[in-house]
């Protein structure tokens, strides 16, 4: 495996590993027990709420644009070297 491969790899894994942290954040307990502690505060847990569906959705959007992108490089690439030969 050469080192392109390798880098195009570890991208396609980081990517999935953002998708597996969305799926576990939003089938765990923590974050609703967080904003359980959080609402004796000033605002009733909105901000924890709204920080952690950032960072949810945060892992999600960088996880399926991760892989769309680089995908679409790669077809781009392999359509050029077969124009050019």
């Amino acid at each position: 495996m050469n080192k392109k491969n390798f880098k195009v790899f570890r991208i396609y894994i980081v990517s999935v590993l953002c998708i597996v942290c969305f799926f576990l954040l939003e089938n765990t307990t923590i974050i609703p027990e967080l904003v359980q502690i959080s609402e004796k505060g000033r605002y009733s847990g909105f901000p924890t709420f709204f920080l952690t569906g950032l960072l949810k959705y945060g892992l999600l959007a960088l996880g399926i644009f991760n892989i769309i992108i680089m995908t679409f490089i790669i077809f781009r690439e392999k359509r050029r070297n077969r124009l050019n030969k």
